[in-house]
C-alpha cells in the first residue's frame, strides 16, 4: 500500500477497510473522483428514522409540560433521550456500512458547521431529524439551499431560540415586552 492511498482514505473518507485500500491504491485520484460523483443511497437504518413531524407527534401535550406537570416533563425527557440514542445507533450503523465514505465525511463536516447541540434538552431528540432533513438532502448541492434548509429547520430555530422571537411592535411583543431574538441572525452573519 502506498501512503497516498492511506491519506486519501483518511482525509477524504472515514478511513478504509482492507479491500478499500487495495482499490484506492490502484488510483487514489480516480477513487476520490468516483466518491465525489457517487449519489449514495440513504442507509436503511437512517431511512427508517422518524421525520420532524413524526417526532413532534410523539411528544406529550406541550401545555401540560409548560404548566409544570412533572410526569409530562419526565415523559418528554424520556422520549427525547430515546430518539437521540436511536439516532446515534442508526448514524453509526450508516457510517460503518458506507460505501461512499466521502459523502459521509461531507455530511459530518456540514452537520458540525450547522450544529444543533444535543446537550440542550429541547434539541436532543431533534438533532437526528435535522441531519436527515436539512443536511443530507442538500450536502452535494448548492450552498444556498443547504443554508436555507439548516436555518429554517425547527431544530435550528429552537436551538438558537428563534422559536421564541416575536416582532417587537406586534401585539404579543408589546404585551410581553419581548422582541426579536438575535441569536440566529448573529450566527448567520458570523459563521455562514
Amino acid at each position: 500500500m502506498t501512503v497516498l492511498a492511506v491519506i486519501a482514505a483518511n482525509r477524504f473518507g472515514l478511513g478504509a477497510r482492507p479491500r478499500d485500500l487495495r482499490e484506492i491504491n490502484r488510483d487514489p485520484r480516480g477513487w476520490l473522483q468516483q466518491q465525489i460523483v457517487a449519489r449514495p443511497v440513504l442507509h436503511p437504518a437512517l431511512a427508517a428514522r422518524p421525520s420532524m413531524q413524526q417526532r413532534a407527534e410523539s411528544f406529550p401535550d406541550p401545555k401540560r409540560v409548560k404548566e409544570g406537570d412533572e410526569a409530562s416533563k419526565k415523559q418528554l425527557r424520556d422520549v427525547l433521550r430515546a430518539l437521540y440514542l436511536d439516532d446515534v445507533s442508526a448514524w453509526l450503523t450508516a457510517q460503518v456500512a458506507a460505501e461512499a465514505s466521502f459523502h459521509q465525511r461531507i455530511v459530518q463536516f456540514w452537520s458540525n458547521h450547522f450544529t444543533v447541540s444535543g446537550t440542550r434538552a429541547q434539541v436532543i431528540g431533534l438533532a437526528g431529524a435535522f441531519e436527515l432533513e436539512a443536511i443530507r438532502p442538500h450536502v452535494l448541492g448548492r450552498f444556498g439551499d443547504l443554508l436555507r434548509a439548516a436555518t429554517f429547520h425547527p431544530a435550528m430555530l429552537i436551538y438558537l431560540d428563534n422559536a421564541r422571537s416575536v416582532g417587537p411592535r406586534s401585539r404579543l411583543g408589546t404585551r410581553r415586552d419581548k422582541g426579536l431574538n438575535e441569536n440566529l441572525a448573529r450566527e448567520l452573519m458570523e459563521l455562514h
